[in-house]
Parts: structure tokens; sequence; C-alpha cells
């Protein structure tokens, strides 16, 4: 088990069931982590705290992944961005290509394999444990699974 990081990672997704499966997943690997069921309600938080990292699904009925990549990318540009997500109604994969266009780090189509996530997180948050790192200088990872 890793050590915490000082900056908490923020995991947003309006799927109760999904939210506790990933943050108890970051939790194992000695990442702590706050879960939000809402974009807005996570913004709003981000807006007040350092965080290591997000991780969003792209679907939620107040905000969806790619507002609230929108808004990050404005506000904190510096905060690494993972986007997951299951079969979209158009192409295999669309929207998560869009969220890389759009600045996500990484996107994982749900079910993804942990080991994806945990090495994608590791990634983003060993740089500098407990201070962001900067989004606009890393090439996004590939889909998972």
């Amino acid at each position: 088990m890793t050590k915490p990081t000082s900056s908490p990672i923020v995991v947003i997704d309006d799927d109760a069931e999904h939210l506790v499966y990933v943050t108890t997943l970051l939790t194992r690997i000695g990442k702590h982590c706050l879960g939000f069921t809402s974009g807005r309600d996570a913004l709003s938080y981000l807006r007040n705290n350092r965080v290591a990292l997000v991780v969003t699904d792209i679907f939620m009925p107040d905000m969806d992944g790619f507002e609230l990549l929108r808004a990050l990318s404005t506000a904190f540009p510096e905060v690494p961005v993972v986007t997951l997500s299951g079969e979209g109604r158009m192409t295999k994969d669309f929207y998560l290509e869009c969220a890389r266009h759009l600045g996500a780090v990484a996107a994982l189509r749900k079910p993804f394999d942990p080991d994806a996530l945990r090495e994608i997180i590791e990634e983003h948050t060993k740089r500098d444990a407990g201070k962001s790192g900067n989004r606009k200088s890393r090439k996004p990872t590939a889909t998972g699974n």
C-alpha cells in the first residue's frame, strides 16, 4: 500500500454504487478520496480546496463530465482529470475520445480494469504528491480495456 497523498482525489459519479466502488478501490491503494454524486457540488468543493486529481463520470444529470472538464480546465488547469464512462449512444469510445481532446489525462470505459485506473492514478499523483500536476503538459493516456 502506498502512502496517502496529502491532497485528496475527488471522485464524481451520479451512480452511488459505482462511486463507492471507485473510492474504495483508490482508498485500498492508499489514496485519500472524497466522493461526490454531483459535478456542481464537486466544483464548489474544488473552488476552496486543493486536490491531487479528479476522476469523473461523463454522463451525469446536473453537470456532465464535458461541462466539468471545461470548468476545470478554465479554473484549475493544473488538476489532472480522468474520465470514466459506459458505452455511449454513438460509436464505441467516441465520448471517451472527446474527453481526451477536452483535456482529460485518461479516459476509461466502464467496466474498467482496476489495475489500469490504479496505474493512471499512480502516474499522475506520484510526480509531486500533495501538489496538483500540470494537465496541460501531459499526453492523454489511451482508453483502458
